[in-house]
């Protein structure tokens, strides 16, 4: 077990438990506590799925539930129903206790009485609301993952660099644009592409190397004025002789 949670205190953080004075049916509650687990295995990766305890007071659970076992699996997660005169407090105490490696093991609640227990034996603690932000957090890593597998980017998830959400230009460098952006943001520029200023600065010619074109050109040049020269000097031994055309690549 490497994650143990307080079941209910969970559900109240998610929003998932009814006002106070209002009851629930059996179903009813069996599917709030279905969205919880859904949410949880969602949120963690699959073998942190498999290590996970939800512990839920006996207390709080509508009587007569004919679907409610002791214990249940849901997804890999193991969902634990507290007996009618031990608590789910307890049962989450005895098993921080009895846990032989509690630095390895994540608790998560709110209940003070929990957190001190854990605390206590050098668990690591997070409150309910830390752990549903972190499982949102998965979810959307997990979301970029298959967008950039989609636009074939390479799917590596690059953790973030600060703590809180990253703003849409940092989710768009690490993660690249989704295809609403891309059709947004290719619509706008289409134009671009076909105006040759841009084609020009986006592709621009290499400097330093001169085309055979420019090397006729250089040698029809010389050639004229070597000619212009010849015509105006009187040394027969000049007359008739014209320079070597340059090589390409002397140039």
């Amino acid at each position: 077990m490497r994650i143990l949670i307080d079941g209910y205190n969970l559900m109240y953080a998610a929003g998932l438990m009814p006002p106070r004075g209002r009851s629930l049916s059996p179903a009813q509650f069996r599917k709030l506590r279905t969205r919880l687990l859904d949410r949880i295995a969602e949120g963690l990766p699959e073998v942190d799925a498999h290590q996970t305890v939800v512990v839920f007071d006996a207390s709080v659970k509508p009587p007569d539930d004919p679907a409610l076992s002791r214990e249940e699996t849901h997804r890999g997660i193991r969902a634990r129903y507290a007996q009618e005169a031990h608590s789910a407090d307890d049962a989450l105490e005895d098993l921080i206790h009895d846990h032989p490696t509690p630095r390895t093991l994540t608790v998560v609640s709110s209940d003070n009485r929990i957190r001190l227990a854990a605390k206590h034996r050098k668990c690591v603690v997070l409150r309910s609301d830390e752990f549903l932000d972190r499982l949102d957090a998965y979810r959307a890593e997990e979301d970029r993952r298959a967008r950039r597998s989609r636009l074939g980017i390479p799917a590596t998830i690059v953790p973030p660099t600060k703590k809180g959400p990253l703003s849409p230009e940092e989710e768009a460098r690490l993660y690249g644009l989704d295809e609403r952006e891309t059709g947004f943001w290719l619509r706008e520029f289409s134009e671009l592409a076909h105006d040759p200023q841009t084609r020009a600065a986006l592709n621009p010619e290499p400097e330093g190397l001169i085309s055979e074109e420019d090397i006729d050109r250089i040698a029809r040049e010389i050639e004229i004025e070597f000619d212009r020269h010849m015509q105006g000097t009187s040394d027969p031994r000049r007359a008739g002789r014209r320079p070597p055309r340059p090589r390409s690549g002397q140039c």
